[in-house]
């Protein structure tokens, strides 16, 4: 049953950021946009045009940022809602510059699964050294940017080897040298693993999950009859594309079945603390670059020390949070947003971190940005109360949502004009 442990993190991965209040700066140092990556579970504004994955009901993310600012300053990427982190980042790259999505020669005949996948006309196509992108991801998001900009600059000598053995050509992503991010922030993200992939929980999730009916949130509705339709899991190269004429049931069970859950190569292993970990060895922090982390606390000390859900927030965060703060012996690892250990959300462990020096009175507040530092994680205190969805709006309660509406609004915007005005 090891292939339906995907799982109750399903439920709970899907998010909206802090609130800020960051000072507008007089001058701009750089007008770079920002791209928004989504995490597990994500999916396109078109798929759920009413409750879009940045901003829930009562905000569009992005569109309120373009309308506010004068211009396109950000665009919403989609990757796979479930595949694994690598898969993502060269979803991602295809999504942004256009053309064939490339998994990697090497990589696809590892894993067993088609090297191509889906073919895009690029949002940003002319992403380069000198229209370079801040890089912005929730949850998942937040793994699959570290990796897309260690790879941009890295590259990969193993696929470039496989293809030229091969007599293939690579994917330019896999060819490194390119210096096209001038920075990366990261909102709930899972950079050392979540406790919750080991939850026994797993596998009765995924069968709500996978069957269609969790609560119409994951699944697209037709604007007619608001029954449920197909979701879109974005793994073609697993051959997980519904045929004509299959049955809805038919094709989440053989979703279910798939050997992709069996293998490392899917969202869920590479949110465990193994596969995280995996992801922290193959990357590395630019000394080029700016680097900023945000987390949500929805956790207080119990009685007994350990961390258990603060009030008002979701069941299912409650449950999560309750789980995570029981596990194990280090304190460090208790507090979570839900979802996320906030020790996970703070940064990766390994790599150089340091407080935000741009913010005070926690994170809500701007200082100046002159004082941010390129070449480490930057990381703000966790948000007391807020949990993981939180992070981007989602809230499953009409009061809890639109008590948030504004402070979400507020972060985005704050945030923007906070990379805006980084010395590039």
């Amino acid at each position: 049953m090891k292939k339906l442990r995907i799982a109750f993190i399903l439920f709970l991965f899907a998010g909206i950021a802090t609130l800020f209040n960051f000072t507008d700066q007089s001058k701009a140092d750089n007008d770079y946009p920002i791209v928004f990556v989504h995490g597990l579970n994500g999916y396109g504004e078109s798929e759920i045009p009413s409750f879009p994955y940045w901003g829930g009901r009562s905000n569009n993310v992005v569109n309120e940022l373009n309308a506010n600012n004068g211009g396109t300053v950000a665009y919403e990427s989609v990757v796979s809602p479930y595949g694994s982190d690598w898969d993502r980042m060269c979803e991602l790259y295809a999504y942004l510059k256009g053309g064939t999505v490339d998994y990697g020669l090497a990589h696809s005949q590892q894993y067993g699964h088609a090297r191509y996948g889906r073919t895009f006309p690029g949002i940003y196509p002319q992403l380069s050294d000198t229209n370079k992108v801040h890089l912005v991801g929730h949850s998942m998001g937040g793994q699959t940017i570290r990796d897309f900009d260690s790879m941009l600059r890295n590259g990969s000598q193993t696929e470039m080897e496989a293809s030229t053995n091969a007599g293939e050509q690579a994917s330019p992503l896999f060819a490194g040298g390119n210096n096209w991010i001038e920075s990366v922030t990261s909102i709930a993200g899972v950079h050392n693993g979540t406790p919750l992939t080991n939850s026994p929980i797993n596998e009765v999730a995924a069968k709500v999950i996978f069957t269609g009916n969790f609560m119409g949130v994951s699944l697209p509705r037709d604007s007619t009859t608001l029954k449920p339709q197909a979701t879109d899991y974005k793994l073609d190269q697993w051959g997980l594309v519904r045929k004509q004429g299959e049955s809805l049931p038919a094709f989440n069970k053989r979703v279910v079945e798939s050997k992709a859950w069996t293998s490392h190569d899917n969202s869920l292993y590479d949110l465990s603390i193994n596969g995280s970990n995996a992801i922290t060895a193959r990357t590395n922090l630019s000394p080029n670059e700016y680097y900023f982390t945000y987390a949500g606390n929805a956790t207080k000390q119990g009685l007994t020390g350990h961390a258990v859900p603060v009030s008002g927030i979701a069941p299912y965060f409650s449950i999560g949070a309750a789980y995570i703060g029981a596990q194990g012996n280090d304190p460090q690892w208790w507090a979570s947003d839900g979802c996320v250990p906030v020790i996970s959300a703070k940064a990766p462990i390994g790599q150089a971190a340091q407080p935000d020096s741009t913010t005070v009175n926690g994170p809500f507040e701007q200082s100046n940005t002159s004082t941010a530092a390129k070449g480490v994680w930057q990381y703000n205190d966790p948000v007391q109360g807020w949990d993981h969805n939180d992070f981007v709006g989602l809230d499953v309660t009409k009061d809890r949502d639109q008590a948030n509406a504004q402070k979400v609004q507020s972060f985005y915007q704050d945030l923007y004009l906070k990379l805006k005005s980084l010395n590039a």
